[in-house]
């Protein structure tokens, strides 16, 4: 799912299902552009140890996928338009939602 974030209040923004990653990322990067967001969080699924898993190394890539079409899109970090693409660890985040 999508969602935004000011501070500590989240708002849902939209699930997405039954894209391929090159429309999951143009997707996000409309929903960038709209919220005017500043920053992009991809959960990173590890294992409860906090080793990664095979899920991790898709979402890596996806990450970077992502990262790529944000940079061509939006620029880096660099010109202050966009803080960029971060990995978050997810484990637990199910429970505290």
């Amino acid at each position: 799912g999508i969602a935004a974030t000011i501070g500590y209040d989240m708002r849902p923004l939209s699930i997405t299902t039954n894209l391929n990653n090159t429309e999951l990322c143009h997707e996000i990067l409309s929903t960038v552009t709209n919220e005017a967001a500043r920053r992009i969080v991809v959960g990173l699924p590890l294992h409860k140890n906090g080793t990664e898993s095979e899920r991790s190394n898709v979402t890596r890539q996806f990450a970077t996928e992502l990262a790529g079409v944000v940079l061509a899109n939006l620029g880096d970090a660099d010109d202050g338009n966009f803080d960029g693409v971060y990995l978050w660890d997810e484990r637990y985040t199910s429970k505290e939602a």
